[in-house]
């Protein structure tokens, strides 16, 4: 199973729950599976196009990605990180 840790800003989405395992070969279905858990989460990271949002990083076992189609596997470690603005 692959493990996923969102951002403590989300989980009011999910309950208050931040690490989930699921099973997904790529990081677009573990997105899916993440909104099917939670209708709607999935839009927060990535838009209509499946592009990852500017705003967003997806890092597979400490690396940043670029795209949701990335490969994962078994006891891989899926981390997404929301950049914060301000003055």
């Amino acid at each position: 199973m692959v493990t996923i840790r969102l951002p403590s800003m989300l989980t009011s989405y999910t309950g208050g729950n931040s690490i989930f395992k699921l099973n997904s070969v790529n990081v677009k279905d573990l997105l899916d599976e993440l909104d099917d858990m939670f209708p709607g989460i999935k839009f927060r990271f990535i838009n209509e196009l499946n592009q990852i949002r500017p705003h967003m990083c997806i890092y597979v076992n400490g690396v940043q990605i670029d795209e949701v189609n990335y490969p994962i596997r078994d006891e891989d470690m899926v981390f997404i990180a929301q950049a914060l603005s301000g003055g």
